[in-house]
């Protein structure tokens, strides 16, 4: 079996991150891939350091429609999975047109949150741009949901995203440190909550059991992206934390993040939006670290298991930052046992290889 993947997405995006998860998982299940990505893009460069075979395009105009038929001619898979817009539309166009064989399924993900339609006009333009689709693809319940009861356009199947279990998983840490230390992982931007991340830290400092020790320090790892480094730093200083002292900032892309992410006592997903394929969330688990989540978008879903971790959706930043010291004291009580515990339940939920299982059932599946 054969499948043929089209992704116009140009950043090292979540989107991007589930294409390449999901040619990792479907190649685990000996089915053959082949990524179309944008020349030059994070998707194209990365896939080629996973020896992932590779057909970039410059663009998915119409333009490069027949250079699109060509390679599908010559692939020949069974499937075809798109990733965006515009080259939905071109393998939409193709069959149209008759140059698409009819047992060819096209399998459209979506990956990103979707305002309802208010009028019937905007749901009959969505529904007639998805008209060709065999089959939707979403990385969460959430959104799997909202399109079945809104659009209907076609059948709706939901998986969730894999990840690398050999990179992702417990790693002991040589080195020590003073405090335990809180985690938060993404790149500089509002709508990734550094804000509110400080403001309910600083009430944590403020109610801090002693007998446990002492007090945690907030750790923010990303690069910067809608919001400076200098900006970050402001917010901190705002909010009355002491910056190189109770927080931390690492303005950089750390290769080993997996060994940062096993040390930490506690990961702190803070996303105000945009956290519907949940990969951060999902590698903190991995390396036996649980996760403290704002509940936005799908981000609920990844605590699986009580020992996963909580949410404060909803709560105050002082509710939200006494239920943060609760897991922070049972984190530091569980030691390593507990995070190597974690780490095993999380493999099992979010590999590449459960992804493989998932995915490769549902292409079979649409595709007989």
């Amino acid at each position: 079996m054969k499948v043929m993947h089209l992704i116009s997405n140009r950043w090292n995006s979540a989107i991007t991150e589930y294409a390449l998860s999901a040619i990792q998982s479907l190649n685990l299940a000996k089915i053959e891939c082949l990524l179309c990505p944008l020349s030059e893009s994070p998707a194209e460069k990365r896939a080629l350091q996973y020896r992932i075979n590779v057909k970039p395009f410059k663009s998915f105009g119409l333009t490069q429609i027949s250079k699109l038929l060509r390679a599908i001619l010559e692939f020949a898979p069974d499937a075809i999975f798109t990733y965006g817009g515009p080259e939905t539309s071109l393998v939409q166009i193709l069959r149209k047109l008759g140059k698409l064989d009819q047992k060819v399924r096209i399998i459209r993900f979506r990956g990103q949150d979707i305002l309802i339609p208010q009028n019937g006009f905007k749901l009959w333009k969505y529904r007639l741009s998805n008209q060709e689709v065999d089959l939707l693809i979403t990385p969460s319940m959430l959104l799997k949901s909202k399109y079945h009861e809104q659009f209907k356009v076609a059948p709706v199947e939901y998986v969730i995203l894999g990840c690398d279990s050999n990179k992702y998983r417990y790693q002991a840490w040589d080195g020590e440190t003073n405090r335990p230390q809180i985690l938060l992982v993404g790149r500089f931007d509002p709508v990734k909550g550094h804000g509110r991340a400080f403001s309910i830290f600083r009430h944590l400092l403020d109610h801090w059991d002693y007998s446990w020790g002492a007090p945690p320090q907030l750790h923010i790892v990303g690069e910067p992206a809608n919001l400076k480094v200098q900006d970050l730093k402001l917010r901190v200083l705002e909010s009355g934390l002491l910056l190189g002292e109770d927080v931390i900032l690492t303005a950089e892309r750390v290769p080993d993040i997996e060994k940062w992410m096993s040390r930490a006592s506690v990961g702190f997903i803070s996303s105000l939006d945009s956290e519907i394929i949940c990969r951060v969330a999902e590698e903190f688990l991995m390396c036996g670290t649980a996760v403290f989540v704002s509940g936005v978008g799908s981000l609920e879903e990844v605590i699986l298991d009580n020992s996963f971790g909580t949410s404060y959706l909803n709560d105050t930043d002082l509710m939200a930052a006494e239920k943060l010291q609760r897991l922070l004291h049972e984190s530091l009580r569980e030691g390593i046992n507990g995070k190597i515990k974690r780490s095993q339940k999380a493999q099992e939920a979010f590999s590449w290889q459960t992804m493989s299982i998932s995915l490769a059932r549902v292409v079979k599946k649409v595709s007989i």
